[in-house]
């Protein structure tokens, strides 16, 4: 029997590569002193380079000594790429997080355009929006500080202003109603009818610290100190106690602000 069969075929794994040469040709394959033997090398890289694959020779080269890391980048698993990497006439696409641990030497994510850079830097104390002097695209950031987060907090500056706090969760229902501010301020109220001499009245939103409480009636006769009043008795973080004479009153309410 008659045999003729050439393979050259490159095999890279992550550790070495081998390349694999095999001539077997009008051999009889009746006898193993008959079956072609492979031949072991171990090359450099410039021996590599510059070799003809021989037949019968397998060829092996480590990772030392040939450039693989530049070559080959898996689909599956993690690996460390050390060094600049420029991706050129393509974008760079995730369904899945950019992240950057550590801002070193200035920032952990830039844009670069024109004769300025960009770049986010999270020191861990705040995250700010930085930028470079002109024509230091890749440099440091200069004396603008455009704007910046305190992490913790949550207090944005915008050029070292700070911005006022704003509403973060309003509610409401019927005449009761609530708003919590961006910097921890509450303040809620409502109007009732409710004429009970005593009564207690829950905060629709619990305050860290006991409330300014104000009330109001509306009376339904002239001036006299008699015609209605509301006396509080006790006031918590999360409700209040009053006292009343709302006999000749059409409606009372309340409201009630602080942190």
């Amino acid at each position: 029997m008659k045999i003729f069969m050439q393979i050259f075929l490159p095999i890279i794994t992550r550790k070495v590569i081998i390349n694999i040469c095999i001539k077997a040709f009008e051999e009889s394959m009746t006898t193993t002193t008959n079956i072609p033997q492979l031949k072991f090398n171990k090359l450099t890289e410039s021996q590599y380079q510059g070799t003809t694959p021989v037949e019968g020779e397998f060829y092996l080269t480590p990772e030392a000594d040939y450039a693989l890391n530049a070559e080959v980048v898996h689909k599956t698993g993690d690996e460390t790429i050390n060094g600049i990497k420029t991706f050129d006439g393509s974008n760079v696409i995730t369904n899945k997080e950019f992240i950057s641990l550590t801002p070193s030497p200035y920032g952990q994510f830039r844009a670069i355009s024109g004769n300025y850079g960009f770049f986010i830097r999270n020191d861990g104390g705040s995250t700010y929006f930085l930028l470079t002097d002109s024509n230091d695209q890749y440099g440091t950031w200069n004396s603008l500080r455009p704007l910046s987060i305190e992490n913790a907090t949550g207090t944005v500056r915008i050029n070292n202003s700070v911005v006022s706090a704003f509403v973060t969760e309003t509610w409401k229902s019927g005449a009761s109603w609530y708003r919590v501010w961006s910097d921890g301020w509450i303040e809620q109220g409502s109007y009732s009818t409710n004429k009970t001499n005593t009564q207690t009245i829950t905060f629709y939103k619990a305050f860290t610290n006991i409330p300014t409480l104000q009330t109001t009636i509306v009376t339904t006769r002239g001036a006299a100190s008699y015609d209605g009043e509301i006396f509080p008795r006790s006031i918590s973080n999360t409700m209040f106690v009053f006292g009343s004479r709302l006999n000749d009153c059409s409606g009372w309410s309340w409201y009630a602000c602080g942190y």
